[in-house]
């Protein structure tokens, strides 16, 4: 079995699947989210690789990459994380990271 993260000198990798093949609660992405974000506050490179991960709820998603946008006021898939072997999920995931940055966007125009 493979650990959850693996780390380089300027890379973490991070496998959801190794603790849960179904990414499926708001408690799971903010689990993943944490791990994402030390990793991008330590200056690393992030690789989330979903291989394994045979289904993903909107709630895991916007949960782990929608509200990371938000918090980091940019598309986290644009710039520091690259997420692999998830094509099923990439329409899902830039859904939820549309929708966060929108909201963002709205609230800093109305204060």
């Amino acid at each position: 079995m493979t650990p959850l993260t693996a780390s380089g000198p300027n890379e973490k990798i991070i496998r959801p699947a190794e603790r849960k093949s179904f990414a499926g609660s708001r408690d799971f992405g903010i689990e993943i989210k944490t791990l994402i974000k030390e990793a991008l506050e330590e200056g690393k490179r992030v690789t989330v690789d979903l291989s394994g991960v045979e289904d993903m709820t909107p709630s895991f998603a916007d949960e782990c990459f929608g509200k990371l946008s938000e918090e980091m006021r940019e598309d986290v898939t644009e710039r520091g994380v690259r997420v692999i072997n998830g094509d099923q999920f990439k329409s899902l995931i830039n859904a939820v990271i549309r929708i966060r940055l929108q909201r963002a966007l709205a609230r800093a125009r109305h204060g």
